[in-house]
């Protein structure tokens, strides 16, 4: 299967530099990606989960914030079994208040959970990477690294980093990051397309 891994990764070097091939589009602000390279064997391929440190801290806030909510008002609307059954009730009120959170929306107290979180800093991140042999694809490999986005050149660095050793770490200094130093706090999707067809947008001028 390396193959078919160095094919994508030679088909697509003109746009992602040669040394990887991911089918998230790059926009210049990744937090996260699924990305293939080879090991320096050229014979071991990895299967890659990268992510920064900020949206690592992102994640673990938001997952905080909603375990709250869920423990101060269980959400309990199950739609798959209701769509199972073909009951015809309607979703619940996303803008309904609660009194269980203090008068608010569950979004709005989620919102506000997760800046206080943020902004108290309890919760920590580090810069770390993980080795997994259990793949049937490649061997997994999940990396948190402390790059403000994932980009062409921070994936290509992070790899040459990596390709020295091929080895796990993580490093010891606790990162955390306050409410206003995360640009974004909604879902971050990645687009499916093909690198040369909708090239990394720091590489398209």
């Amino acid at each position: 299967m390396h193959f078919s891994v160095k094919r994508d990764i030679l088909r697509a070097a003109p746009v992602l530099g040669g040394l990887f091939y991911t089918h998230d589009y790059l926009h210049g602000k990744n937090g996260w990606i699924d990305c293939y390279f080879l090991g320096k064997d050229k014979l071991t391929f990895y299967n890659c989960a990268l992510e920064t440190t900020s949206y690592a801290y992102k994640e673990a806030v938001s997952d905080a914030a909603w375990t709250s909510a869920d423990e101060l008002l269980p959400y309990d609307y199950d739609l798959i079994f209701r769509s199972a059954r073909k009951e015809k009730e309607s979703q619940p009120d996303t803008n309904a208040k609660h009194a269980e959170l203090g008068g608010l929306a569950r979004l709005e107290w989620v919102e506000r959970e997760q800046r206080r979180l943020a902004n108290a800093r309890s919760i920590q991140v580090f810069e770390k990477l993980s080795l997994h042999h259990d793949y049937h694809f490649g061997i997994g490999l999940h990396a948190t690294i402390d790059v403000p986005y994932l980009t062409v050149d921070t994936i290509n660095n992070f790899i040459r980093r990596f390709l020295e050793d091929e080895k796990p770490y993580c490093h010891n200094q606790a990162l955390t990051y306050s409410y206003d130093e995360i640009e974004y706090w909604g879902l971050e999707p990645n687009a499916i397309v093909e690198p040369l067809e909708n090239p990394p947008i720091n590489q398209a001028a």
